[in-house]
């Protein structure tokens, strides 16, 4: 199996991860920022895209929209997606869905959201990592206290998601 290079961008969700201790088998760039909105990665995209020939992006972000109550996230997402294929052309990207946030009214949004992120997907030729069905399918609290962080039980059910989508991209030849 291959040892990829993966890109891994988005909000705190991505920065509290600690994706090359979690996915060591792969060389790990982890780009997330707390508190990010799709807006304020949108902007960075340049700086981040710069040097860097990851076979796959991983994308997490919208949970502060949805938490900021904004209802454009679905469009920017899309806006993201299609400048990292114009600038990472070579490189599969992968949207991760939103989980099954416990929060009162959070949960709701968030599936509508996650729908539109099927789509774009579908529609723009990219992975989807689904987190709905093994968050809800697990017996371990896969949140921290505060209902929207991940507990180490909850990164551990992401990582293994990735490690389902990523196993094709490693045996692929160059």
């Amino acid at each position: 199996m291959k040892r990829l290079e993966l890109l891994f961008l988005g909000d705190s969700l991505i920065d509290y991860g600690d994706w090359p201790q979690r996915l060591p088998e792969h060389r790990v760039t982890s780009r997330g920022i707390p508190g990010e909105t799709t807006t304020e990665l949108a902007r960075r995209l340049d700086r981040e895209t710069r040097d860097v020939t990851p076979v796959a992006v991983i994308l997490m972000i919208g949970t502060n929209d949805l938490l900021l109550g904004r209802r454009d996230i679905a469009v920017t997402i899309r806006l993201i997606v299609a400048d990292l294929q114009r600038r990472l052309a070579d490189s599969t990207i992968i949207v991760t869905g939103l989980p099954p946030f416990p929060l009162p009214g959070l949960a709701p949004r968030a599936d509508v959201l996650n729908k539109e992120f099927a789509q774009i997907g579908t529609q723009a030729s990219c992975l989807l990592c689904d987190l709905q069905q093994p968050f809800r399918a697990t017996r371990i609290a896969p949140f921290a206290a505060d209902g929207v962080h991940l507990s180490e039980a909850g990164y551990r059910i992401w990582a293994t998601e990735l490690r389902r989508l990523l196993e094709p991209l490693a045996f692929v030849a160059d």
